[in-house]
C-alpha cells in the first residue's frame, strides 16, 4: 500500500528495536485490510521516552507499541490506563482516542501481553491447575506472566527468578495482593530446586535474543525433565538455546512467535476495530524464519 500524505502511523518504542517483527506483523496486516497506516520501529533510550510519548501525541500518531525497557515507565505520561493493564501494572500498547478537532488525543495504556501470552496455554489448562510456575525475569513482560500464572491458570505458587531482588518483591507484592497464589522470589544462583520441581518454566528476560543467540536463563539444564513446559518469549530466533535445551531434556517447548501474534493481534483490534488476519500473519512469520536459516 502506497504511503502518502493520509498514512497515519503506528510505532514501536523500546530499546533495543531492531530486532522486532512488530512493523513486518502490522504492515502485512494494515495492507491486507487495506487500512492506510504505517507501522515503524524507533529506538529511545529511557531518559527520553517521556519526549517521545509527547511527541506522538502531538504528531498524532494512531497508536504505539511498548516493549523493553519503557512498559512501566511510560505509565506516568499516560492519560489513563485499561482494567487489564492496571491490574498488570505493565503497558504494552498505547490507545490513542480523539478528545476533539483541536486537542490532542488522549493516551490510552492497555496490556495485551496477558491474552498474547496465554493463547498457546490453552490447551494445557487443565494440566496448569494448580501447578507450579517459574518466570526468569522482573520487567514487564515478567509482571503478565506472573498475573496470567496467579489469575488466569489458578498455580499454586509462582517463582520469580530475578537479578534484581527489589524488582523480583515489587511484583511479589503487588500479584499478593489480587491473588491467593504464593509468590516467591529467588536469585539465579539459588533456583535449582524450584526450576526441578517447576511444571511450567517461563522466560521473560532478553536472554538468547538475536544476535546474543547462545544466551539462556537456563542455569542448570539439567534440571530441565519430561512432563515440564518450557515457554521462552523470545522469538527471534525461533528455536532458542533454551529451546534446544529443553528438547534435549524431553521436555515440551513453546516460542515465544504464538505471544507475538496473539499480543499482536489484541493490539491491532484495539487500534482498529478491525480483526487482523493472524493466519497469514502466521505464514509470514514462518516464512521470514525459513529464510533466515
Amino acid at each position: 500500500m502506497a504511503i502518502t500524505a493520509k498514512t497515519r502511523l503506528v510505532v514501536l518504542l523500546g530499546d533495543p528495536v531492531s530486532h522486532s517483527l512488530s512493523p513486518l506483523i502490522h504492515n502485512l496486516a494494515f495492507e491486507a485490510e487495506q487500512l492506510d497506516l504505517a507501522y515503524i520501529a524507533m529506538r529511545v533510550k529511557k531518559e527520553f521516552l517521556d519526549q517521545a510519548i509527547a511527541a506522538l501525541q502531538s504528531l498524532g500518531f494512531a497508536g504505539a507499541n511498548l516493549t523493553i525497557p519503557h512498559k512501566q515507565a511510560a505509565i506516568p505520561y499516560l492519560d489513563e490506563l485499561t482494567d487489564r493493564a492496571r491490574v498488570v501494572g505493565a503497558v504494552n500498547t498505547i490507545q490513542f482516542k480523539s478528545s476533539g478537532v483541536d486537542l490532542p488525543a488522549r493516551l490510552i495504556g492497555d496490556n495485551t501481553d496477558v491474552a498474547g501470552f496465554l493463547s498457546p496455554l490453552d490447551v494445557y489448562r487443565e494440566k496448569l491447575a494448580g501447578s507450579s510456575v517459574l518466570v526468569w525475569g522482573s520487567g514487564g513482560a515478567a509482571r503478565a506472566v506472573v498475573f496470567a500464572a496467579a489469575s488466569e491458570l489458578k498455580a499454586t505458587r509462582v517463582t520469580i527468578v530475578s537479578r534484581s531482588a527489589e524488582k523480583g518483591r515489587e511484583i511479589q507484592s503487588f500479584i499478593e495482593q489480587r491473588s491467593t497464589t504464593d509468590i516467591d522470589v529467588l536469585p539465579w544462583d539459588e533456583s535449582a530446586t524450584a526450576m526441578a520441581a517447576a511444571d511450567l518454566l517461563v522466560n521473560a528476560t532478553p536472554l538468547g535474543m538475536t544476535p546474543h543467540i547462545d544466551s539462556t536463563p537456563c542455569a542448570h539444564p539439567g534440571l530441565l525433565h519430561s512432563g515440564q513446559i518450557v515457554y521462552d518469549l523470545v522469538y527471534n530466533p525461533l528455536v532458542t538455546r533454551l529451546l534446544e535445551q529443553t528438547a534435549e531434556a524431553g521436555a515440551m517447548g513453546i516460542s515465544g512467535l504464538e505471544m507475538l501474534i496473539g499480543q499482536a493481534a489484541a493490539a491491532f483490534k484495539g487500534w482498529t476495530g478491525v480483526e487482523m488476519p493472524v493466519e497469514l500473519v502466521r505464514e509470514a512469520l514462518k516464512d521470514r524464519f525459513m529464510k533466515q536459516k
